[in-house]
């Protein structure tokens, strides 16, 4: 397989792992609001700054660990 190939792998399981985490951290934030109604978690707008977030962080992320795996497969 090309480095490139795995590079592109390594970001792909990154975001979607850091996103499905956030998705699950979203879901309990709902569930916590429907039962308990001293929760105050915010409406669409947060729940979209939050996933948002996640997206933005995982792609960053992604890019690094692809950038690291170049300089560690080049050295």
């Amino acid at each position: 397989m090309l480095a490139a190939d795995e590079g592109f792998r390594a970001v792909i399981v990154v975001v979607l792992g850091a996103n499905t985490v956030g998705a699950v951290i979203e879901i309990g934030e709902y569930v916590a609001s429907l039962g308990l109604a001293s929760v105050r978690v915010g409406g669409y707008a947060n729940n979209m700054q939050d996933l948002t977030a996640n997206l933005l962080g995982a792609l960053v992320a992604g890019w690094w660990a692809m950038s690291t795996g170049r300089r560690s497969h080049a050295s």
